[in-house]
């Protein structure tokens, strides 16, 4: 039992369990914490292949403030540690293996540095583990984002639009955004209906919060010395390899793998890419 009693009141996080078909009951478990805007229906398809050709349990969360887990006034780095840890305390899981995409990765990489004996192996996708998401008085694309996702919803709200009107409204506005029609539509299954009115299935004020923090992220330092990986697009903006050498002054034991094609959402956009490049290192 890791004690987390000077950490924020953890929440019950909402997940799914993936059971791998011939299951080796002496492998750790695989927890799998999504990028912002997301849930665990994202990783749901990869969780199930990866559990496959690991032979490991795979478990998908809502990080809080998404999906169906419980909506807070807290949405800060050392709460969303705290939510991990006391899952792992509640189901008696004394290490696992740790994949983060975006932001999972930035607070799986922070939980690995405060509680180093609860990390078996590091996977973070497409981030820097220590860089800002934001550069304070500089709105970079994810804030972007995230306004224009606000003032869509006003829109919708103020036009008093239905559901499916206004899924059609939010495509037009993501296209320029969003080239790929099945990465735009899976925004669009994130408007839902919430106490009686449309709503988005992430707290977005809450997440405008956060990138909005200046010291968002800055509370720990990253410094895990166990196995690493960071793998990310060739595309991206989040990670280059520029950024090998300051990862691995935090991630001493990381090692890179780069899909050139890729963007920031290179799970959904790359997935057979994707499970070629983490698979092995999970089985090594």
């Amino acid at each position: 039992m890791t004690d987390i009693s000077n950490l924020p009141k953890p929440v019950e996080l909402a997940f799914v369990k993936i059971d791998p078909t011939n299951l080796d009951a002496c492998k750790l478990p695989i927890v799998i914490f999504h990028g912002i805007f997301s849930n665990k229906d994202n990783w749901t398809k990869l969780g199930k292949e990866i559990a496959e050709k690991t032979n490991r349990v795979v478990y998908c969360f809502d990080v809080r403030d998404h999906g169906d887990s419980p909506f807070t006034n807290e949405f800060v780095t050392k709460a969303m540690i705290s939510d991990m840890v006391h899952f792992m305390n509640q189901h008696k899981i004394e290490k696992a293996l740790m994949l983060g995409h975006s932001l999972g990765g930035l607070i799986f990489c922070r939980l690995a540095t405060l509680f180093p004996h609860l990390v078996e192996k590091l996977i973070l996708v497409d981030i820097h583990p220590k860089k800002k998401m934001t550069q304070e008085g500089k709105p970079n694309i994810v804030q972007m984002f995230a306004q224009m996702l606000k003032k869509t919803m006003e829109k919708v709200k103020a036009e008093k639009m239905d559901l499916e009107t206004a899924k059609t409204y939010l495509d037009e506005m993501l296209k320029p955004h969003i080239k790929d029609d099945t990465n735009r539509r899976g925004y669009l299954d994130k408007l839902t209906i919430r106490d009686g009115e449309i709503s988005w299935r992430f707290n977005l004020d809450a997440l405008i919060n956060f990138l909005e923090m200046a010291r968002t992220l800055d509370d720990v330092i990253p410094d895990f010395k166990g196995p690493a990986l960071e793998v990310y697009g060739g595309i991206s903006q989040f990670f280059t390899k520029d950024d090998y050498e300051s990862t691995l002054e935090l991630l001493p034991n990381c090692k890179f793998e780069v899909i050139e094609e890729a963007d920031h959402i290179l799970p959904s956009t790359h997935p057979k890419e994707f499970i070629e490049k983490v698979v092995p290192f999970i089985n090594e």
